[in-house]
């Protein structure tokens, strides 16, 4: 997908004009479900792709609540294979990445600190003691 022609962005601007952002949503949500072209499925795809990353994108900035932050704005771009190949995967319910996100940053923050440390010695010392049963057993 392109970047946007002049016009065509031009004409965006005019139609959005005075709208709030509800009616800018249900604009945009009506244009995209009237492509009934059955070739357009990957550009629908990728579409659907760069709305889910805004929608992130506005998810993590609204749950951060970091004063005065400005979500930067969606680029246009054109699909590289690799990001063709991320859209052929099953869409992912967004409470569920919202849920693995939050688990998967304390994780990253408890292994960090000196916890995740010793935790690992902990099972590093049950292992070697394991290792000293089985050789005793096996002689």
């Amino acid at each position: 997908m392109n970047a946007l022609r002049p016009d065509i962005q031009h004409s965006a601007e005019k139609a959005v004009r005075g709208l709030s952002q509800t009616e800018r949503l249900a604009l945009g949500t009506e244009i995209l479900t009237r492509i009934t072209d059955l070739q357009q499925f990957m550009s629908m795809r990728l579409a659907a792709w760069m709305i889910s990353e805004r929608a992130d994108l506005l998810t993590d900035v609204a749950l951060h609540q970091t004063p005065g932050a400005e979500p930067r704005a969606v680029l246009q771009f054109e699909a590289t294979t690799h990001e063709l190949d991320k859209l052929k995967e099953r869409p992912r319910a967004g409470r569920l990445r919202a849920a693995y996100k939050i688990l998967r940053e304390a994780e990253h923050q408890f292994s960090e600190s000196v916890w995740g440390d010793l935790l690992g010695g902990i099972c590093l010392m049950i292992i070697a003691s394991g290792a000293v049963v089985v050789a005793g057993v096996l002689q």
